[in-house]
């Protein structure tokens, strides 16, 4: 009852309260298993994030192996491996997690978090294809609600774009329509955030620019209104570029605010979104080396903050920056640097390629044009692999 202590404080004492029980009772695989999960939470509050992540696997292993039917091992296996550098141990709790529990959305959902990590767009899709029909035959049975769909519908747009499959992203915004008991404002949100995301993604500037304003509350507006920033900043309009950095500024004052109302950790400074519009705004002003530092900045604070964008990284627009600024051996070195992290993105992929290609080693870019070939599912029709198919053919 000590109101002194923080969040965090009493997540480690729940943790070393865990640790003991553990510790008394080692044959108890569930006493193993939350003890592990607590772990988990603790690194998500950034305390010894890659150590006690690491320290969760070693204990889920080997439960893993006891009891490889146990759905919560198998869970805490995905979340404590869910950052790149440790993916790869997720991996077999991943495809068996959903045979587990084939009737759950959130079971057949939570292994392509791994997929993600690793590029697997296929197992993605397929994973995420099971967890949108369970979850919709869950709420229609009133097991469940609109959110067990939305949040698989996230990660499978994210996959068909990663794909090369343009047509299916599209789809999707208008999927979000026909998801059981989902409020309006829901709908609109999820609607707006799925075509933000797909016009950033597709390069889409005019697109991107012109993005309606969805009817919700003025904190959801931020992909929007960051969208719509780069979108102008790309397109050569500094103005509108302008307008929408100062709306996207006024939301993540608002957002700070209701964080901190909430007791949660608030980071001071200028925003990653921020950063990065700041960044594009510069290059839209004939300010290079600005523009750079911005989305350097950018990139820096997205990593060492551990944040997942599940859009453009933060280090793949400076390698887009770079490469519009005929700088192609610096662009390589920096979409490089996101692949480590974002295995098979497609367009890290095609960056490296054009990259290569002007930095005059056409062998490194077949390289990377025939990898971006090979992620690409039957069914792709991103434009991008017209000129792909081409080059690492030798044509």
């Amino acid at each position: 009852d000590d109101p002194k202590l923080s969040h965090t404080d009493r997540r480690q004492a729940y943790s070393a309260a865990m640790q003991k029980l553990y510790s008394d009772n080692p044959k108890d695989v569930e006493a193993g298993a939350f003890y592990a999960l607590s772990l988990v939470a603790l690194a998500g509050d950034g305390v010894d994030e890659l150590a006690n992540r690491r320290k969760a696997i070693a204990i889920l292993n080997p439960l893993f192996e006891q009891q490889p039917n146990n759905p919560g091992v198998a869970h805490y296996l995905i979340h404590a491996s869910d950052t790149p550098e440790l993916a790869k141990e997720g991996l077999p709790a991943a495809r068996a997690y959903a045979r587990i529990a084939p009737d759950s959305s959130h079971a057949t959902h939570m292994p392509s978090h791994i997929f993600r990590r690793l590029g697997l767009w296929q197992e993605m899709i397929d994973s995420n294809l099971a967890a949108i029909a369970a979850a919709a035959e869950a709420t229609q049975a009133h097991r469940g609600d609109a959110s067990y769909q939305f949040h698989p519908m996230h990660f499978l747009d994210y996959a068909y774009l990663q794909s090369g499959q343009e047509s299916k992203a599209r789809h999707l915004v208008e999927e979000v329509r026909t998801v059981p008991g989902a409020k309006a404002e829901d709908v609109a949100d999820h609607q707006s955030s799925f075509a933000a995301r797909n016009a950033i993604e597709l390069h889409r500037w005019k697109e991107a620019a012109s993005l309606a304003i969805p009817d919700e509350r003025l904190t959801w507006q931020d992909t929007t209104y960051w969208a719509r920033a780069i979108g102008s900043a790309r397109s050569g309009d500094v103005s509108g570029t302008q307008e929408d950095a100062q709306k996207l500024a006024e939301i993540m004052k608002a957002q700070e605010a209701h964080e901190k109302e909430q007791g949660n950790k608030v980071t001071p400074g200028e925003s990653v979104e921020e950063s990065e519009v700041a960044g594009w705004l510069a290059y839209a002003q004939g300010k290079a080396e600005d523009a750079v530092a911005d989305l350097r900045r950018a990139a820096t604070r997205e990593e060492t903050e551990s944040e997942d964008p599940f859009a453009m990284p933060a280090r793949e627009m400076l390698a887009d920056l770079l490469l519009e600024l005929k700088r192609p051996s610096e662009a390589l070195t920096e979409y490089q640097a996101v692949l480590k992290d974002y295995p098979n993105r497609f367009d890290a992929l095609y960056g490296a390629a054009r990259s290569a290609e002007a930095a005059a080693n056409p062998q490194q870019a077949r390289k990377y044009y025939a990898q971006l070939v090979t992620i690409s599912l039957p069914g792709a029709d991103r434009p991008e692999l017209q000129a792909a198919r081409s080059f690492a053919s030798g044509h």
